[in-house]
């Protein structure tokens, strides 16, 4: 049985075969497809996830200059060890959000995960 698709070139769709070659020719050019879309779905999901995170970590980079002033600040009005205590604050609030992104992150990541699987 010829390939009923005359742009076929596939020597199994010629072998006599009752369609199979046929239909592996119509799997194989199907699949690229699939295989495209997923990694296109995957790819805007990391453009996302990078927007994100550098709207996060320019929020960071102005936490740390603000921390900066006041330290400054802080040096010139109260001296050293109240300077100390403002970069430490400063250093702990830029700790912890970093620490909550990341968890963030690797939620989704074991959520992408289940889902690729098909995990509910």
């Amino acid at each position: 049985m010829k390939c009923p698709e005359r742009r076929c070139k596939k020597r199994a769709c010629d072998i006599g075969e009752t369609g199979s070659g046929w239909i592996i020719s119509q799997l194989q050019e199907n699949q690229p497809k699939q295989v495209k879309e997923n990694l296109m779905a995957k790819v805007e999901r990391i453009q996302e996830k990078i927007t994100d995170l550098s709207v996060r970590l320019s929020a960071i980079k102005d936490h740390l200059v603000e921390t900066a002033v006041e330290a400054v600040n802080a040096f010139k009005e109260k001296g050293r060890t109240e300077m100390c205590r403002v970069v430490q604050k400063g250093i702990s609030s830029v700790k912890s959000a970093l620490a909550d992104y990341r968890e963030h992150l690797i939620g989704d990541n074991q959520k992408q995960q289940s889902d690729s699987y098909g995990v509910a």
